[in-house]
Order: structure tokens, then sequence, then C-alpha cells
């Protein structure tokens, strides 16, 4: 099996101490994400655990200087992408980010008129996204199809991946790098622990920052962004798929769309020394 394993991230100054791994695992690599990779051998024709546990911690900033970057004339910054190469993959279309697709289009160039900086860009779309879409309890609640930016723009059911599909569509479609980021939201201070279901939300590739995050689900006219933000962050993605789960078996390798997998993550007041 190879698994995603707790990455650390500076924007929030996320560390992560890890007590045990059962298995240990074979390998251990870093993807061109950032994603830290675990191989891990088991047998085949058994039922078997692999079990990670340890602490992430993460430090909010404060909200004295909600100025996360100095801003950047839009012409400046597209200058500064068409230089770099290594941001191509973060344009392209998807069967969910359908970034060509006529109606995308022409979305993303409405919400571009009269906007002359990333950081007026970056707002019009979160408040774009938030008009268009309504977070669906239900769906929440129930098994969670995907449906892609289109659809969820057009009135489909929502939740938070269909916001983070939805802003990274129309991001991609202006020209502006952006990635998938999976992690968890709403701790809580139960000492008991708590299996939560997974976040998703969207990363922008910003010059001399790196990627900010932004998070268009959880509403508000505050726009909480970057190291403002309270996520933990797990794995973030470019491509068409949202899993790092893989198997090799029989030299054949498979990709797991709908992993079947329980984190446990709780607030504690303190963490022990490394």
């Amino acid at each position: 099996y190879q698994l995603s394993l707790p990455r650390e991230y500076s924007e929030t100054n996320q560390s992560v101490l890890i007590e045990s791994v059962s298995p240990s695992p074979s390998k251990i690599t870093m993807d061109s994400e950032g994603n830290i990779l675990g191989t891990f051998e088991v047998p085949a024709n058994d039922e078997s655990e692999i079990k990670v546990a340890g602490y992430i911690s993460v430090s909010r900033e404060s909200f004295d200087n909600n100025e996360v970057f100095q801003d950047i004339d839009l012409d400046i910054y597209f200058e500064d992408i068409e230089d770099d190469s290594s941001l191509e993959k973060y344009l392209t279309a998807t069967t969910y980010w359908e970034v060509d697709d006529e109606y995308i289009q022409t979305e993303a160039s409405q919400i571009m008129e009269g906007k002359y900086t990333i950081m007026d860009l970056l707002e019009a779309d979160y408040e774009y996204i938030n008009e268009r879409l309504e977070y669906d309890q239900s769906k929440a609640d129930s098994s969670n199809v995907r449906i892609g930016a289109k659809a969820a723009l057009q009135g489909g059911a929502s939740v938070c991946m269909e916001y983070s599909d939805a802003m990274i569509t129309i991001l991609r479609a202006q020209g502006i790098p952006a990635r998938a980021a999976v992690g968890y939201a709403e701790l809580t201070g139960e000492s008991s622990g708590s299996s939560l279901l997974r976040h998703q939300w969207v990363q922008v590739w910003i010059p001399d920052y790196g990627w900010l995050t932004i998070d268009p689900t959880y509403e508000g006219s505050d726009k909480i962004i970057g190291p403002y933000i309270d996520r933990i962050l797990w794995e973030t993605f470019s491509g068409e798929s949202l899993s790092n789960i893989k198997v090799y078996s029989a030299n054949i390798e498979k990709i797991i769309d709908d992993p079947e997998y329980t984190v446990s993550i709780y607030a504690v007041e303190s963490i022990p020394d490394e």
C-alpha cells in the first residue's frame, strides 16, 4: 500500500511529531506536491491494519495585520507565471475541473473585468463562488458523489469538494495556478477523539510567497486566508485524483478512488517534547 503520511507546512507553522508507525514503511518519499508518501507491505490474503499515531501542531497568526502578501498588479503577476514552466500543470483541465468549457471560460472572464490586482481578483472569485453555491448538509450526511465544478456552479448539490472544485476551475480558467488541499477542520477539545470527515479547500500560487491557502466553503466577509486560517493540511493535489492511496499486488497498480480508512484527530492542550 502507498498512502500519504502527515506533512509539515510552513504557511501555518504546521509541524508533525510521529510517535509510532506500524508496520514500519518499506519506503518513504516526497512527491512533487510536497506530499509525504509511505509504502507498506502487508499480507495480500489477510485482513490487516496500518497504524500511524502522533501529533500535529498548527500555529495560526493573529488578525492584527490582514495583509498576507504584497499585492501584485495582474499584468506583473501573469508575467511572473509565464516565466515558470513548473506551474503549467496547475492550469490544466481535468474531468472535474472543466477549465476549457465555454461556460466556465465566460464566467471566469466576466469576473476578471475591472480587476487590476491579484488580491482584487481572488476576493471577487471568493464572492462569486459563495454567491453561486449553497452548502447542502444532506449531501454531507450521505454518500458524497463528486459532480465537478460546472455542475456545482449551475446549481448542483455542493459540499466542500464542490466549493473547492469550482474555485480551482475558475482560477485556472483565469490563468492562475491553483491546486486542491485536503485535510481536516473544526477540531474539538474532546480528549476521547473523534473521526472527522476529510475537508477540501484551495491553494493559489503567489510569486515570492508560495502556495496561499483559501477556503471558500466557510463563507464570511473576512475571507480568512493564508497564515490566518485554521486547518490541518494532510495532502495536496494538482490533477484528476484526490487520493494518494494506491495498491500494488501481483505487479498490478491500482488507485483507490474512494479509500476506506479512519483518521482520529482531536485538540490537546500540549504536545510531548520531540
